[in-house]
């Protein structure tokens, strides 16, 4: 929370604090005293009462962060400002000005008495005011690790977005040797990859609807490029029109299948599922892997979405990697 932010909230705090006890004790003593005379009077205690919660906060809470146990011995420090500030406020402000003694019929009054007793009536407050520090620091320290969080979840995001526009200009290149005729159907499709890259993926999350077809264009951009050899099958399960999803979480799997699988033997082709059943997404990609060629996500991709799925779905998610010699797949469990 922004610095004046909070100043204004301690003091809107402290106003109607001080309202509320000016509303209490002139209903109880409004026969002795005026409204103003009752204002003033809460106001000087008011400011007993902030020397109790800031001396908690500034000086026993701070002195602690920084210090540790010995920084406790400011709670003596603390409770002698108390005293001290009570007794002008009583005794040099109210008493001379207001003919106001607060211990006129106190047949017990001395002055170890006063001592003790504004040391017991104010201690909560030092209570308050270190325990509002130390809140305050939590909130703060929550604060940080949300903003460090987006901030990573931003970097693997933008490491994932080069990793995809590398390959597919490569593609590109290959289709544009090979098979001039398809390249301008092929840039569309690459055009829309890469406006879904640039314009959704920097979202906290999309429609899963938007991710599979996401998905789904790929595949048509990476079958343009195989001339349409390649044997992919895709299948698409449950109700998936009211989901959301991270962006780009799941096409680092269908490209590494591309990348590294075997993509024209009919008896072992890629195989692609999607299904949502209640708030749970179920996602596998397998492939028969291609000879000598080590099938991973490598570098950025496995190392990047394990991360990512840490952060963006920390206890709500599964990933499951089955890699053998001949085949390598995964299986991902995401509650959405």
């Amino acid at each position: 929370m922004k610095r004046p932010y909070l100043l204004l909230y301690h003091f809107l705090f402290w106003t109607l604090w001080l309202l509320s006890e000016v509303a209490q004790h002139q209903a109880r003593h409004s026969f002795e005293r005026s409204a103003g005379q009752t204002l003033l009077i809460s106001s000087a205690y008011l400011l007993i009462t902030l020397t109790a919660f800031y001396g908690g906060y500034g000086l026993v809470y701070r002195s602690f962060i920084r210090y540790g146990w010995v920084g406790l011995g400011h709670v003596l420090t603390t409770l002698s400002l108390i005293v001290g500030m009570r007794y002008l406020v009583e005794f040099g402000f109210l008493k001379p000005l207001l003919n106001y003694d607060n211990y006129a019929v106190n047949a017990h009054f001395s002055w170890g008495w006063f001592v003790k007793n504004a040391c017991l009536y104010y201690w909560n407050w030092v209570i308050y005011g270190t325990l509002f520090g130390f809140a305050q620091q939590y909130v703060r320290q929550q604060q940080r690790d949300r903003e460090q969080m987006k901030a990573e979840v931003a970097l693997l995001r933008a490491q994932v977005n080069p990793h995809f526009l590398f390959n597919a200009l490569n593609d590109m290149y290959a289709l544009t040797l090979t098979c001039p005729e398809q390249a301008p159907d092929a840039l569309l499709k690459l055009s829309d990859l890469l406006r879904y890259v640039l314009y959704r993926s920097q979202s906290a999350a999309v429609p899963l609807t938007d991710e599979i077809a996401y998905v789904k264009s790929y595949i048509d951009l990476e079958q343009i490029s195989q001339r349409g050899q390649a044997q992919v099958h895709a299948h698409i399960d449950g109700q998936i029109s009211d989901q959301q999803i991270a962006p780009m979480l799941l096409i680092p799997f269908v490209e590494n299948a591309f990348k590294h699988g075997s993509l024209f033997d009919a008896r072992q082709p890629i195989t692609i599922t999607c299904q949502v059943e209640a708030n749970q997404l179920l996602f596998r990609c397998c492939n028969a892997k291609r000879m000598g060629n080590k099938d991973a996500t490598g570098g950025i991709g496995l190392a990047n979405l394990r991360r990512r799925l840490e952060l963006e779905y920390p206890g709500r998610h599964q990933l499951q990697i089955l890699d053998s010699s001949a085949s390598f797949a995964i299986h991902l469990t995401v509650t959405l």
